[in-house]
């Protein structure tokens, strides 16, 4: 039985198109053998969708850590993985180690504002976890959950970058932030906002920058973000190269130095790894057992093909936005202090420009005197 999802998977593989970057087809099909019977059904007479994604949540936790393509991968630290079995009830190694320990002071929650597909506007009740979920169809209802990931990760990362840390930024706040980012990338005597500024317009835009910044922060749809910076304080020695805890979450959003993009880059290759494993074992399952569809040979045929085709298409989706999310923040790091920098030295340019103006009609004066100091 083994062999023939092993075999089974692979063909998946190649139907959805698997092999690129670190997230390979070699890797999820010797991640599944490694689980074993862990993802099999021992009789398919009340096997439904909610079973599936249990089966999966019961896998992936049970055998949290696997090693491929020379990188490590952690289901126990994915947010997909945790949001996925939160709404069927299957996150028992979550709640003493990563995610619900912490909470947000004012307001006595854990870190995740969202724990079902409802939170995602996902509203069939075929997708409750109170149903079978048999007609809850995966392929529309997992790529909102994994875009929103996506781009709350994205959100609060680039707001990291401008040193973004809080929700609400007071006015000395902003400033001193401003400051920070620009004395990281020019010399540390720069002083760009502030009483003694001679860079008044390049200081109201890097506020501008960060005030945006700091309202997608604030905006995260996943996450309570002070409870997050909390959590990212708290795991601090924990975010450096070769450590044996290191957090993906926390380390990749809100610790990476600022030439590298290293712990965010495999934060998102963490949650892609999972998210294609369950597209993959999903559509194995589903192959195998089509009477969860329908009994109608017809239907079972047309929806297959459309679920797989609808998948193929998130999934290559999926790497395009996760090469562009890497290379935009990339973007941001090594080209804006490039446009700081020019902002400043235009700025320079037009005060140069009015000081000399000031000084023009005076030295023009002085220059007709020196050539006839008798003229009146």
């Amino acid at each position: 039985m083994l062999s023939r999802v092993s075999s089974l998977f692979l063909v998946c593989c190649c139907v959805l198109g698997l092999s690129i970057a670190r997230v390979s087809a070699n890797s999820l099909d010797t991640y599944v053998s490694s689980l074993s019977d862990q993802l099999l059904f021992s009789s398919s007479d009340s096997l439904s969708v909610k079973n599936i994604v249990q089966k999966y949540c019961q896998a992936v936790q049970t055998s949290p850590l696997f090693t491929g393509d020379d990188f490590v991968y952690s289901a126990d630290q994915s947010a997909f993985v945790f949001l996925l079995c939160n709404h069927v009830g299957m996150t028992s190694s979550f709640d003493t180690r990563v995610f619900a320990q912490w909470i947000k002071d004012d307001a006595n929650k854990k870190i995740f504002k969202v724990a079902t597909f409802k939170g995602f506007g996902i509203s069939s009740l075929a997708c409750s976890s109170s149903t079978s979920m048999n007609g809850c169809d995966l392929s529309k209802a997992l790529p909102p959950l994994f875009s929103t990931i996506l781009n709350d990760y994205t959100n609060i990362k680039q707001s990291n970058l401008y040193g973004v840390t809080q929700t609400k930024l007071p006015k000395e706040t902003l400033i001193t932030l401003a400051d920070s980012f620009a004395r990281a990338y020019f010399t540390p005597g720069l002083v760009l906002c502030g009483e003694w500024s001679r860079y008044p317009q390049t200081c109201a835009a890097m506020k501008d920058y960060i005030q945006s910044a700091s309202k997608s922060f604030s905006n995260s749809t996943l996450f309570y973000p002070d409870a997050l910076v909390a959590w990212s304080s708290a795991v601090h020695d924990s975010c450096s190269l070769g450590s044996s805890n290191y957090l993906f979450i926390p380390c990749g959003l809100l610790w990476d130095s600022r030439d590298s993009l290293q712990w965010f880059t495999a934060l998102l290759y963490n949650e892609e790894f999972y998210y294609r494993l369950f597209i993959n074992y999903y559509m194995i399952v589903l192959s195998a057992n089509p009477q969860i569809i329908s009994s109608s040979p017809d239907v079972i045929s047309r929806d297959i093909f459309e679920k797989k085709t609808r998948f193929a298409n998130e999934l290559l989706w999926t790497q395009k936005a996760i090469s562009s999310t890497i290379r935009s923040l990339r973007d941001v790091y090594a080209a804006f202090p490039l446009h700081l920098g020019f902002m400043l030295y235009q700025e320079d340019l037009m005060s140069f420009g009015k000081r000399l103006a000031t000084l023009a009609d005076p030295l023009y004066t002085l220059s007709d005197k020196l050539k006839n100091v008798q003229k009146p």
